[in-house]
């Protein structure tokens, strides 16, 4: 017993040193100033508001005090972007390449060509050593990371579920979410048709990361 006791003591202490080298990690540096807001459109022109109006805009602070309102459509462009991870090795060079909005592009490659790289230079999980990207016209630099990271949304080839109803997993984003603001999402992602024929719908209970659901609804229900 003794021997099984530390055993299990030397693998906590390996799990607990993984969790305080995370909780050491310094804080990220959030330098931007643009932010987003949301707003409605009033005479033609975009006024910041409280309510949700599933119109959003980026909010730019003038010198004078005033704020210029640009407009979230989704346009991406990487201009003469250099990207490495360590200063030995450069994994992009030179990429310049758009995105505008309502396209939909596919990057194909080797491992290791920097696909995902990509993805996580416009989240700014990385910053980039050389170039611009430029979102909606807007450094992304300049724009801080919580409004940067609220515009974009990512579905990662493993999905990651909660055990709790798929209610609850759909609200998870935003835990004041009414029952219909839940539906209209899953109809968005069309989830709503597979949702309906599970036994007790949105209130089923899923476990183990949505064991019994397949991969392609599992994929559903993190979209």
């Amino acid at each position: 017993q003794i021997s099984q006791q530390i055993n299990f003591i030397v693998m906590a202490l390996a799990g607990a040193e993984r969790i305080f080298n995370l909780m050491d990690e310094p804080s990220e540096v959030n330098d931007g100033h643009v932010t987003l807001a949301n707003v409605e459109y009033i005479d033609g022109q975009l006024v910041e508001c409280q309510k949700q109006t599933q119109h959003w805009a980026w909010k730019k602070p003038n010198t004078d005090g005033t704020f210029t309102y640009v407009p979230l459509t989704g346009d991406v462009r990487f201009n003469q972007v250099d990207f490495s991870y360590t200063p030995k090795k450069k994994i992009l060079k030179e990429i310049t390449l758009f995105a505008k909005p309502g396209q939909k592009i596919a990057f194909v490659g080797a491992t290791g060509a920097g696909k995902t790289t990509i993805i996580n230079l416009i989240n700014r999980f990385y910053d980039i050593t050389k170039g611009e990207i430029l979102y909606d016209g807007i450094n992304i630099q300049d724009i801080e990371k919580d409004s940067l990271r609220r515009s974009l949304g990512i579905v990662l080839q493993e999905t990651h579920l909660f055990t709790g109803t798929i209610k609850d997993n759909i609200r998870y984003s935003k835990l004041d979410a009414t029952d219909e603001e839940v539906i209209a999402a899953a109809k968005l992602a069309n989830a709503d048709y597979f949702i309906s024929h599970l036994p007790q719908g949105y209130d089923t209970v899923i476990t183990g990361d949505g064991e019994g659901l397949s991969q392609g609804q599992r994929q559903l229900l993190s979209i």
